[in-house]
């Protein structure tokens, strides 16, 4: 098999970048950072995201640059 990245969830992406989970939550809902929604329908999961650590590793080096 490939070297298929894997995704984290938003606690572990918050921490990663040393943001508090409702911040990262709220740059998710605003398609701000590289995120990935979980729905199958069910209310509870439409709230549940998932991220990609090199995506947040390029958003961080581009926010970085542009501010």
């Amino acid at each position: 098999m490939g070297d298929q990245e894997k995704f984290v969830d938003a606690d572990t992406a918050a921490a990663y970048l040393e943001i508090s989970r409702d911040f990262l939550l709220k740059l998710a809902r605003d398609k701000q950072i590289p995120a990935y929604p979980l729905s199958n329908g069910n209310k509870s999961l439409r709230r549940t995201w998932r991220f990609k650590i090199s995506q947040l590793n390029a958003f961080m080096e581009t926010s970085h640059t542009s501010v």
